[in-house]
């Protein structure tokens, strides 16, 4: 990479990327995507992409010039892995996927809109018809359940001919069904047009909802929805849930999917497009969905996203920076023993063991790829390298889990700092990489910091779902705790 003085824009007006310069500066959107363009010389563009993986399209209208960006995770199918744990999708056959998907994982709304269409398609094949429960009050007839105590206590005395009746209405159009349509809907038009399997799924499904009216769901009707669920369509739970993802993170403004505090999950999608269609993203933030993942394999079974309390009084100097603010821990403490130790666990998306990322290159049709935290020469990707691959963990990670677990809000016994790995997961936990941090406690000289991993490619994710990862390692700690506080109580 070229020393050169780094310029907010090119000064030859008939650079080939000129248009690209424009572009950024006139766009609001790239600072949430995460993408940044600077210039080491007038004619030589880098482009930058931090903690995001999917991918972006820029167009510029006027000479039809564009650029797509293909972004890989750091982690070959540590997406699809990590989302199909957090989805808990059906795991006698993870790979019921379409082959074509998994090298499209890339894209996640439409890998998330491909597996509804799989798995839409399995529930309408195993369903029965199902009814819709209602009382009403009939005209001298009987319909269904005849509702004797409110005939006798309202209706005997003066309306005689009011019957008040219990029936299940056998229709497909109705609030369940509802939902499922429009979410078949949402996805669809989300498919690129070379998934032949994936379309002629969403047709079948089509064709078994046809009666179904298509209505655009609001999200006062997951609310409605949930007293349906209690009776005859207690067996739509699981999808419904799905299509509630679904349609949360591609109709968000339908539903407020922002403010679903059930499913943390959605914030960490992020698909969309300018105003003007010159720029369209369809992205995935990676640390939000290892903290989601990290979440669901220690065993977090509460629906709070974070654990807040705030930071007062003096703070040592590496701990300035969180001067009056409020920390947020991924998840609760865990409990450790009865009389009130705990362990603080922090997630952390940087990996500290050494992989191979992928070289940047180009397609034929002039995508660009690159894995995520790389940056690339527009002009010359092969030359390209990656960046932040140090194997060390930072000083400012571990002060920062200090203050959580110190806070007098939680005094924790112990802390760990979680981070991702792609290797092979060890069965013996090493001794605490770090001692005598924050105050004395239980006849120590401060609390202990863990480092542990968590493993994110796809054969690894197995082993965590079924709690042999990182859960395993917790639960020693959990116990080494119990232990000592045993000894010193």
């Amino acid at each position: 990479m070229k020393d050169d003085k780094t310029h907010l824009c090119p000064t030859d007006k008939n650079d080939d990327w000129s248009w690209l310069s424009e572009l950024f500066h006139a766009n609001e959107y790239l600072r949430k995507l995460s993408v940044s363009l600077r210039w080491i010389d007038p004619k030589t563009p880098i482009l930058r992409v931090s903690d995001k993986a999917g991918s972006i399209h820029f167009a510029e209208p006027k000479t039809k010039k564009d650029l797509k960006l293909i972004i890989h995770p750091k982690v070959p199918g540590s997406i699809t892995g990590m989302l199909w744990a957090i989805l808990q999708l059906p795991r006698d056959n993870p790979m019921r996927i379409n082959e074509q998907m998994i090298d499209i994982s890339i894209f996640p709304s439409v890998w998330l809109a491909s597996v509804y269409i799989h798995e839409l398609e399995r529930f309408l094949t195993l369903l029965r018809p199902r009814g819709e429960e209602h009382e009403e009050d009939l005209m001298g007839r009987v319909r269904g359940r005849f509702l004797v105590d409110s005939y006798l206590k309202n209706n005997y005395f003066q309306k005689r001919h009011v019957v008040p009746c219990r029936f299940v209405e056998w229709t497909v159009d109705n609030l369940p069904n509802r939902i499922l349509r429009y979410a078949l809907f949402l996805s669809r038009r989300m498919l690129p047009v070379n998934i032949i399997l994936e379309f002629g799924l969403a047709r079948r499904c089509e064709a078994v909802l046809a009666d179904v009216q298509l209505i655009r769901i609001q999200k006062d009707d997951f609310a409605k929805v949930q007293s349906f669920l209690q009776g005859p369509f207690r067996y739509y739970r699981d999808i419904i849930h799905l299509a509630k993802l679904i349609i949360s993170v591609l109709d968000p403004f339908a539903v407020e999917s922002r403010e679903l505090g059930d499913m943390p999950i959605v914030k960490a999608f992020n698909t969309g497009s300018s105003e003007d269609s010159s720029i369209k993203w369809d992205l995935i933030d990676m640390p939000l969905l290892f903290e989601e993942y990290v979440r669901f394999v220690t065993r977090n079974d509460t629906n709070r996203r974070n654990y807040a309390v705030s930071l007062e009084g003096d703070l040592p100097l590496e701990l300035e920076h969180l001067a009056n603010k409020t920390i947020e821990l991924d998840r609760p403490p865990i409990e450790t023993t009865l009389n009130g130790n705990r362990l603080v666990i922090d997630a952390k998306y940087k990996l500290i063991n050494i992989i191979n990322l992928k070289t940047p290159h180009i397609d034929p049709d002039g995508t660009y790829h690159i894995t995520e935290n790389q940056q690339v020469d527009l002009r010359s990707p092969l030359e390209s390298e990656a960046f932040e691959r140090s194997t060390q963990v930072n000083n400012a990670d571990i002060y920062q889990i200090v203050a959580y677990a110190t806070h007098e809000e939680i005094r924790a016994s112990s802390a760990a700092l979680i981070f991702p790995t792609a290797s092979n997961h060890q069965d013996v936990i090493a001794p605490p990489h770090y001692v005598g941090l924050g105050y004395p406690r239980n006849g120590n000289c401060g609390i202990p910091v863990y480092i542990l991993t968590v493993r994110i490619d796809p054969m690894g994710i197995k082993n965590e779902v079924r709690g042999m990862g990182v859960l395993k390692d917790i639960n020693l700690i959990r116990s080494k705790v119990a232990k000592e506080a045993n000894i010193y109580s």
